[in-house]
């Protein structure tokens, strides 16, 4: 006991204790609820699919130490750089290389143990940094547990492991600062920043803002002391951090260099907000000391009671603490614009990630508070329990008085009156510095697993509930195409597989009506799309000239919204679709794989379907896919191409290859028009529309409010009913005069309900047998107003007869004032059984916020007739379009017959092997190699043996001009900016090694 005791004077032993006393707590929630630490989105999606992936290829590594992680992968969407695509998640995160002790039957186990493991050092980075300050053990263990355990932790480590990375960063980048700062050395510095920027360029640009602002206001609270030495120690530290840059460069440039043209360079800053919403502001008093079921713009604050009274304590000796109160206010100050989150997000959406430098100097500041624990005057308990009432004022105020407020919220409320009490009691009574310690840490203990079980528990949070069930993630992985994915490798070749229309759709997916996943990079599938957050630039490019509804910043082509000339032209042989989809509007050409004669039916146990829902994969072949490598022809000049509409565009992509420039002796092709317009009428659906005193009636008998016998001075006057049944009449008519040339506006009534509309084509003949398109041209939306959302619920309350009182009125307002208008709306088309659609996202959404004017949406290839299309939308008060346009693709003779000339001039003897691809050209005429390669300045090509140039062909893939006859050629791939990279790294390893050897000397002389 007593080798117990002493262990534990080691703040790293005390805080190792009381870590694993609330991560036993945290396991032992999880083990009752039958929760697994893998998100059911990003983190089932992305994350554990990534490692299952990285960790495959560092035991292929190492048994083959010349195979290398910087490969072209052909199982990342239609093909990408396998370093730069995963630096993001992976490649530099040190933890992740651990996976490799764990079996592959217990990989779930190894996600949830490094997740554990990075909480951990995460502390004992903290206790490096702050031991700087203070060596009172007790104070630095306690500001490590509350550093670990802030909300931020809690759920962003859960749901985006790599996230804790930039926990363990700052304090370490912050302990190489302080080092350098006193002139002792200049390594841990070094260290630090080489693994902060090969560990997430992301956090790394976002910390190294955050060490510009801690070096300034060090550097001015030392001035006295170093100002003889400042220049010299200036000097020093930049050396020390361009060389750790420079170290890093190995990783770091290859990723910057495909960060800069990726799907990400083009956002509006700040999503267009100058302030934040109303609710935002509104939203952060009760943040501070709960998680909370909701946060805004990613600001994520819930900390323990102990760092709000300790910043209260540094803020009454403001000048003692100076520099870390300066620090703290101007990250206050941060959180209210939206200019300094975008900012800090690379100049792009409002996103708060960054506040999480703010747990730093919070805990810092509850180490500071501790240390002076028993020397508390009353003028200092006096102002920290004014500060807790203010807080808990202002939070009910805020929130909507004591119903709103959350059980998390009053448990630390108390736990905290608790504390205020117990140190009120340990001055009048002189209790032992133990007995108030260990009050002090039980309360934050108990304080950190209340606020974990706020997110953990399913009952306390909706979060816990997004987490997988134990044994999930592994099943789903192993069963997603329901095995119909060992047919498709035997017969796959060098085409690709997309997935059909609801195949996964888990969780309300960011893209319309399908699923966003990278399962398919461990199922060998290789499928067209990936779920990443940098994608290939020139792939999101192609998919905005065709005006691919799917495509978004992290899935830039999808499924390439189904759309038959798209999937051939990125070479889809097969389409996994579910049984009950098969006549549900399948593209041209594809048919579904049949044995014996019968159609396969692939079945496997769903962990993710109930059983009497469960639904086999059909496997649908297409026979007009184009091939990896083949030779056009003929061009489309680039200001051709870009007067065509996208619709014909995506068509003209088979009859050409299309390039930025013309070239000799390869001719240009005649651009037939192959979509064609179809007239329509709309018809409007009034049917749920108060417009009749009948439907008023049948609205009162439906909410059963038919007590009309005894007067009331609150009911309903008949003028008011009247009016609200003119507004609507006359809002009906002014709509159909607007759509009477087609659809012009969609609309709500009165009362927020919205109508649907109908598209009824007049010549159903002419698109029987083709593929139909909805055109929406310059979309634009207008929301509701708080005060619109207020009179139309008045006139809900007139028209069931139903009074009206002051406090429902107040409570309306109320919730209005918590209520984001945002922007946000869905649009769906649907015929014959087939939906569709798009949805606008709001500003306020952070990863995929783009303003939608123009869309092209597939509603399917049929054989039938068509006779209407019914069109929806929600979200916002009304709809207004420049023109909305139905338009349909005949797949002629014409067109099979130039697919059939495509497939007949592919490349022979195609081989795909490590970063190489080769085949055979011969052809009888100077042509265009055309691949479906995404293009990468990493590709280089060779033609018989001679370098030749590649050139950017079909807006974004690898191609190049070949001449006439037979050809060898060789595409061989590396990584853009890798030998750089190297250089960069070993100039870095030089300064190191010259440092070493000079130093001493200097040292000696």
């Amino acid at each position: 006991m007593h080798k117990i005791k002493n262990k534990l004077n080691y703040p790293w032993a005390l805080y190792t204790f009381m870590f694993l006393i609330l991560i036993s707590i945290f396991t032992v929630i999880f083990f009752l609820t039958g929760k697994s630490l893998i998100w059911s989105q990003d983190g089932m999606a992305q994350h554990f699919p990534i490692l299952i992936d990285f960790r495959q290829h560092i035991l292929d590594w190492i048994t083959h130490p010349s195979f290398d992680l910087s490969n072209w992968s052909t199982n990342i969407g239609l093909g990408a750089d396998q370093l730069t695509s995963f630096s993001y998640y992976v490649t530099g995160d040190l933890f992740n290389y651990l996976i490799i002790l764990f079996p592959k039957q217990q990989l779930e186990l190894g996600y949830a143990f490094l997740i554990i493991l990075r909480l951990y050092c995460s502390g004992l980075a903290f206790i490096l940094y702050a031991k700087l300050f203070t060596r009172k053990k007790f104070s630095l263990a306690i500001g490590a547990l509350v550093f670990t355990f802030s909300s931020y932790s809690m759920l962003i480590g859960m749901h985006h492991p790599f996230f804790i990375l930039s926990l363990i960063f700052l304090p370490l980048l912050f302990y190489g600062i302080e080092k350098a700062l006193h002139n002792k050395t200049l390594i841990p510095l070094t260290v630090s920043v080489l693994l902060t920027f090969i560990g997430n360029f992301y956090f790394a640009y976002i910390l190294g803002i955050t060490c510009v602002f801690y070096f300034i206001i060090r550097f001015i609270s030392l001035y006295p002391s170093i100002k003889k030495k400042c220049l010299k120690i200036t000097i020093k530290i930049t050396g020390s951090v361009v060389t750790g840059i420079l170290l890093s460069g190995i990783i770091l440039i290859p990723t910057l260099i495909f960060v800069l043209n990726s799907t990400r360079t083009n956002s509006e800053f700040a999503n267009g907000y100058l302030f934040y919403p109303l609710n935002y502001y509104l939203s952060i008093p009760a943040q501070l000391l709960s998680f909370g079921n909701n946060y805004n713009f990613w600001l994520l604050l819930g900390f323990s009671g102990i760092s709000f009274i300790s910043v209260t304590y540094t803020m009454i000796h403001f000048k003692k603490y100076w520099p870390l109160n300066i620090s703290l206010i101007l990250i206050g100050l941060g959180t209210l614009f939206p200019f300094v989150g975008a900012i800090f997000n690379a100049f792009s959406t409002p996103s708060n990630r960054w506040t999480l430098i703010a747990i730093l100097p919070l805990s810092l500041a509850t180490v500071f508070f501790l240390n002076h624990l028993f020397r508390l005057n009353k003028k200092d308990l006096n102002i920290i329990v004014t500060s807790i009432a203010s807080l808990l004022l202002i939070s009910f105020i805020t929130q909507g008085g004591i119903k709103h407020t959350s059980a998390t919220q009053y448990f630390t409320y108390l736990l905290i009156i608790i504390l205020i009490i117990s140190i009120y009691l340990s001055r009048d009574n002189l209790w032992s510095h133990h007995k108030l310690n260990f009050l002090v840490a039980s309360i934050v203990i108990l304080n950190l697993a209340i606020l974990g079980n706020d997110f953990f528990n399913p009952n306390e949070s909706k979060w816990s509930n997004q987490q997988l069930d134990r044994d999930i993630p592994t099943n789903y992985i192993k069963d997603y195409y329901n095995g119909a994915d060992n047919y498709v490798k035997n017969h796959l070749g060098n085409y690709q597989t997309s997935i059909g229309a609801n195949y996964h759709n888990v969780n309300n997916p960011s893209n319309f009506l399908n699923t966003n996943s990278n399962i398919s990079l461990v199922k060998d599938t290789k499928e067209i799309t990936s779920y990443l957050s940098t994608e290939n630039g020139y792939l999101g490019r192609l998919s905005n000239q065709l005006q691919n509804n799917q495509s978004s910043l992290n899935t830039p082509v999808a499924q390439g919204d189904y759309r038959t000339s798209l999937l051939n032209i990125l070479g889809v042989k097969y389409l996994f679709i579910h049984e009950n989809q098969l006549n549900k509007a399948a593209p041209f050409g594809f048919k579904p794989v049949k044995i014996n004669n019968k159609i396969k039916v692939f079945k496997t146990p769903h962990p993710f379907i109930k059983n009497d829902d469960n639904q086999g994969t059909i496997l649908l072949e297409n026979k007009n896919p184009l091939p990896l490598l083949y030779s056009q022809n003929s061009i489309i000049d680039q200001n051709i191409f870009n007067q065509l509409n996208p619709i014909d565009r995506e068509q003209a992509l088979i009859q050409g290859a299309s390039l930025k420039h013309k070239i000799n002796g390869i001719k240009s092709s005649k651009m037939n028009k192959a979509s064609k317009n179809i007239n329509y009428s709309v018809q409007m659906d009034t049917s749920k529309t108060i417009d009749s005193i009948d439907k008023v009636n049948q609205l009162r008998i439906k909410n059963k409010n038919v007590s009309n016998n005894l007067p009331n001075k609150n009911y309903a006057h008949n003028h008011k009913v009247k009016n609200i049944i003119k507004e609507n009449k006359d809002l009906i008519k002014r709509t159909k005069i607007k759509n009477s040339n087609g659809l012009k506006s969609m609309t709500t009534d009165n009362l927020g309900h919205q109508m649907s509309f109908f598209l009824k084509v007049k010549n159903p003949n002419q698109i029987k047998n083709k593929e139909l398109y909805l055109v929406v041209d310059d979309v634009k939306s207008n929301e509701f107003t708080a005060h619109e959302q207020i009179k139309m619920r008045n006139k809900i309350y007139t028209l069931n007869n139903l009074s009206n009182p002051l406090i429902d009125q107040i409570q309306s307002f109320r919730k209005n004032l918590f209520h984001t208008f945002n922007g946000n709306y869905k649009f769906t088309a649907s015929t014959n059984g087939f939906k569709n659609g798009f949805t606008q996202y709001g500003n306020d959404n952070l990863s995929n916020y783009q303003k939608i004017h123009n869309k092209v949406i597939n509603l399917g290839y049929y054989r039938d007739n068509r006779k209407k299309i019914e069109v929806k939308f929600n979200g916002v008060k009304n709809l207004n379009f420049k023109k909305v346009q139905l338009v349909a693709v005949d797949f002629n003779k014409n067109y099979q017959k130039q697919i059939n000339k495509i497939q007949k001039n592919k490349f022979e003897n195609i081989k795909v092997k490590n970063n190489k691809i080769t085949g055979i050209s011969h052809q009888s005429q100077k042509s265009v190699m055309t691949t479906r390669i995404p293009y990468s300045s990493g590709w280089k090509l060779t033609i018989d043996g001679k370098p030749t140039k590649t050139k950017l062909v079909n807006q974004g893939f690898i191609g190049a001009v070949v001449p006439s006859g037979k050809h060898k050629i060789k595409l061989t791939y590396q990584t853009p900016g890798i030998i750089i990279g190297c250089i960069s790294t070993l100039i870095g390893i030089l300064i190191i090694i010259i440092s070493l050897i000079y130093i001493p000397k200097s040292k000696k002389n």
